[in-house]
């Protein structure tokens, strides 16, 4: 068989990607390389490989194709760093090139989403091996191939790169052309990190300062270090917290064994050579360490609201043998017995939820103190700390001082237990804020039901009963308040929407999509029912078919991924948007206040249409997987479909008519009547306060500080 080079096997692999992308129905934008020089942006040279821009949603079809034709990702890394992991790299045994799927590009910082939806508006086709394949305009090319010199300033080779780059868009620009090439710069996310290639150019200073703190920080540290590796592991040290550091550099000094042969491809087989390559390592590692630790130290550090973003990230710690873990529980369960009681403390999964931030007004307004909440995810932003109570403590939950909060508390809220639920002392209370009432099956008598629960609040005995008989739990135990959660959301349904949130939806209903997750990666890791890969958990759901429905209905989307989900390409494009905690925090907003503004609610197997019921609004149920759930979790209500107040839909054909009779007809209004009185006792905006007279009750008419 006759061997490939690369000058031929690079344009017949852009061909390749380009038909399996065609075929898999994935848009793809091809970069660098010879689309460049197409376009007559660079020299000609001989490319090692092929670097493609792919639509965030589906880059997944396109490397699972390739998988299966033998295009292997080798990445050697899966460790946490601040530098997110930007492409896929994909070889071929039998090609000389590699295939790197790129689904964000480092130096844009906007949403990978919007990155690409705003060159994919404005791509052109080149032809390459004979074949015309989609490509940014020229504008988006330029920054695409800066950012690329950029990245590595101290490389005399990028340096010549960017000012050949320069003269070739100097030569026959025009200061429209210029304006548009800052303009574009500004609406990526570029104009701060592409600034040396727009000053040489000529362009206008578009949207200077415009980027994030944490945003510029993450280039910095990117480029200015000359061991960018080096430097990234310390940062990642420096944020982690101090339980975590032991197991990070262990994995850091010693990396796993396929890690370390698939980085250096060459050792001989057998123990002894990978022990010489993990000393090498660690020599260079040790010899890097002092010009990380000042790179690191002399970089402007990101405000502490606006922690750093690990992206692509598959390290995971070192799990802690049991036995260790049993005698840290009992260790802690022995402090607890000890440990003066005095004050109120707080934990909820996620951070600073609509249920902690009711309840911890609630119990301030008793006068209910000292309060603290137990946070792992950094303090709150500034929008989050103007809804907490002003003598409100936020404590790390894995710091020393978290751990003796913790022990010292007289009164625990929570919503998923706490510190892994060690044995507790019979003086302290816990208020189990069950995070909403269940219509997927529980897990059977859980420890949180034994040590953690002394008080589970509910909507109704029917779901009080559900938990109960799951748990093993004492029916004296539940109390019927109401989840304060809820309280939240009604007042914001009674409340003008928010001028953000009508500028983003140009004023159109809102139609609200919360699926739960199928695969989670945070707490309990479980598979269940289908997982569609996409944010929707709902089969042909990508944002260019919802975005149509919504136009077609003149409605606007707004699609919450659960939490324990991957995590989601925050996204605003069109008529649809796609939003993560942070973005909701961005924009003012909670979860629940947002629920509260929702004209239509689309959901599944989520408990969240319970809630909603108090709204008494429409909804529809996006249930394409009723029965592989139904079979792999399972269901309180049996079966499923004839307890819902709502149509049920399983594609994007029977979703369209759902929702044009929920915004028109609203034909399931006396359903959702009917049941609202099944799943509530109470219809006000008072559970937070029902809670909050139950831990007054408790700790007997006395202030959890001991005082009267």
């Amino acid at each position: 068989m006759t061997e490939l080079t690369l000058s031929e096997a690079v344009p017949l692999a852009h061909a390749l990607v380009d038909r399996i992308a065609r075929e898999r129905e994935v848009r793809v934008l091809f970069i660098k390389g010879p689309t460049a020089l197409a376009q007559g942006l660079r020299e000609p040279r001989v490319s090692l490989d092929v670097d493609a821009l792919v639509d965030p949603e589906r880059r997944h079809l396109l490397a699972e194709r390739l998988t299966e034709l033998g295009w292997v990702d080798e990445h050697p890394y899966t460790s946490p760093t601040v530098l997110p992991m930007h492409s896929l790299t994909h070889r071929h045994r039998a090609w000389p090139c590699e295939l790197d799927l790129h689904d964000r590009f480092p130096g844009f910082f906007v949403e990978p989403q919007a990155v690409f939806e705003r060159l994919w508006e404005g791509r052109v086709d080149v032809t390459v091996a004979a074949r015309e394949i989609p490509c940014p305009e020229p504008a988006g090319q330029a920054l695409v191939l800066a950012l690329h010199a950029l990245r590595d300033p101290h490389d005399p080779s990028k340096a010549a790169e960017l000012a050949q780059l320069a003269e070739r868009v100097t030569e026959g620009a025009t200061p429209s052309s210029l304006r548009g090439l800052a303009e574009l710069a500004r609406d990526l996310g570029a104009a701060d990190t592409a600034a040396p290639f727009l000053d040489q150019v000529g362009a206008p200073p578009l949207g200077r300062g415009s980027t994030r703190a944490d945003d510029l920080r993450a280039w910095q540290l990117r480029t200015q270090p000359a061991d960018v590796t080096g430097v990234s592991w310390v940062h990642e040290l420096r944020r982690l917290p101090w339980y975590r550091r032991p197991g990070y550099l262990w994995y850091a000094a010693t990396l796993s064994d396929v890690e370390i042969r698939l980085a250096h491809p060459g050792l001989a087989p057998g123990r002894l050579p990978l022990l010489r390559a993990r000393l090498r390592r660690l020599r260079r590692g040790l010899a890097a360490l002092p010009d990380a630790v000042r790179s690191v130290s002399t970089i402007e550090p990101a405000p502490a609201s606006t922690p750093d973003v690990v992206v692509r990230t598959t390290w995971q710690s070192r799990r802690v043998p049991g036995p260790v873990l049993a005698l840290a529980s009992a260790g802690l369960g022995a402090l607890d017995r000890i440990v003066p009681k005095h004050g109120v403390v707080l934990r909820t999964f996620p951070d600073f939820d609509d249920q902690g931030l009711e309840t911890a007004t609630a119990l301030d307004r008793a006068g209910i103190r000292p309060l603290t909440w137990l946070v792992k995810d950094g303090a709150p932003d500034e929008a989050t700390r103007r809804l907490l109570p002003s003598g409100l403590r936020v404590v790390d939950a894995g710091s020393l001082r978290g751990v003796f909060a913790y022990l010292r508390a007289h009164v625990v809220v929570h919503t998923h237990g706490v510190y892994g639920i060690p044995p507790r002392a019979t003086r302290k209370v816990f208020v189990n804020l069950w995070h909403g009432m269940p219509v997927k099956r529980l897990e059977e008598e859980p420890a949180v039901s034994s040590r953690q629960t002394d008080l589970l609040t509910v909507t109704t005995g029917m779901h009080g009963r559900n938990i109960a008989e799951t748990w093993n739990l004492d029916p004296r135990h539940l109390v019927e308040t109401g989840l304060p959660r809820n309280d939240r959301m009604l007042r914001a349904g009674r409340a003008p929407r928010p001028d953000a949130l009508t500028r983003l939806t140009r004023g159109r209903p809102v139609v609200l999509w919360l699926p739960t997750y199928r695969r989670s990666v945070l707490g309990e890791i479980r598979l269940d029912g289908e997982d569609f890969a996409n944010p929707f958990e709902f089969p042909g759901a990508d944002l260019g078919s919802v975005g149509a429905l919504a136009d077609v209905l003149g409605v606007h989307v707004v699609v919450k991924p659960h939490p324990m989900a991957p995590a989601p390409t925050v996204t605003e494009t069109g008529s649809v948007s796609v939003w993560d905690q942070r973005r909701l925090a961005d924009l003012g907003l909670t979860l629940y206040e947002l629920l509260g503004h929702a004209d239509v609610l689309v959901t599944d197997h989520s408990s969240v249409w319970v809630d909603f019921l108090l709204l008494d609004r429409p909804m529809v149920f996006a249930l394409a997987d009723l029965a592989s759930y139904a079979e792999s979790r399972g269901h309180y209500f049996t079966p499923l479909a004839e307890h819902l107040p709502g149509p049920i839909v399983t594609d994007l054909a029977t979703l369209a008519p759902a929702l044009a009779d929920a915004l028109e007809g609203d034909p399931w209004a006396g359903r959702r009547r009917a049941l609202r009185g099944v799943h509530h006792t109470h219809l006000d905006d008072r559970s937070a306060a029902r809670v909050a007279a139950l831990v007054q009750e408790r700790i007997g008419g006395r202030r959890a500080d001991g005082r009267s």
